[in-house]
């Protein structure tokens, strides 16, 4: 499991990349980076790219991922993109429950220009 998270001053976005299993452990992992990078480049703009990554989780455990969104430096206002090429169930059921949780700036996609289009500044 790898997990990379940089600010691009170039497009004013935190972009990340886990590749191998997806677990809790490794969510929270994120979720405290994407934070940590965050505050220092006062940017709430994300884009994932979670295409080598395998979900390695329960609904249940993807439930209280999305749950848990609320006890990190992430807050409401982030906009995230959040590219994917294989477990699209699970991950629509992420955007689900983060949208219900009031996250409503969530979206997953398969394609990686859709989706830098889509967290571009408007």
């Amino acid at each position: 499991m790898t997990i990379r998270v940089v600010y691009d001053r170039d497009t004013d976005c935190i972009l990340t990349s886990v590749t191998g299993p997806l677990d809790k452990e490794v969510a929270l992992a994120l979720f405290t980076e994407i934070g940590r990078v965050a505050m220092e480049s006062q940017c709430m703009r994300v884009l994932s790219d979670l295409r080598e990554a395998k979900i390695d989780a329960s609904t249940s455990d993807i439930y209280q991922m999305a749950q848990s969104l609320g006890n990190t430096q992430i807050t409401k206002a982030f906009k995230r993109a959040i590219v994917v090429s294989r477990d699209e169930e699970d991950y629509a059921f992420w955007e689900t429950v983060c949208f219900n949780q009031g996250f409503q700036n969530v979206k997953i996609l398969r394609d990686y220009d859709e989706a830098q289009q889509w967290i571009a500044p408007a």
